[in-house]
């Protein structure tokens, strides 16, 4: 009895870090999806203020409300946002998505800017 204890034990410690790990990869495959909710409300708002002014990252939360955990992960330390206005021209890189030091993706201001959006 003692033995299965200890081999239960050891197989519970190995099921809990194989399954911290998918949990972090699934976070990390999810930088798609948060990506295209900001992109889908922050077009909606260019398209009805063609001329605004200077978006930091704080206003852009405040202008165009996202769900918590695509908050979570625009304020994490793998994304660097670069504040830019109706101005800034269309190939500016505003978000650079890094991991390790490992440049994963870019995206351009005409990436956030001109995607389509769904009304209700």
């Amino acid at each position: 009895m003692a033995i299965i204890a200890i081999l239960a034990s050891l197989l519970l410690g190995a099921v809990g870090r194989a399954y911290q790990r998918v949990r972090a990869f699934a976070g990390d495959n999810d930088q798609a999806v948060h990506v295209d909710e900001l992109r889908i409300k922050f077009s909606k708002f260019a398209a009805e203020n063609p001329q605004f002014g200077s978006v930091t990252l704080d206003s852009m939360l405040q202008l165009c409300p996202v769900s918590s955990r695509c908050e979570r992960f625009l304020r994490s330390k793998k994304v660097a946002f670069t504040p830019f206005s109706s101005a800034t021209p269309d190939s500016t890189v505003i978000l650079t998505v890094k991991e390790g030091g490992k440049l994963i993706a870019e995206y351009p201001k005409s990436h956030l800017c001109s995607a389509p959006y769904y009304s209700n």
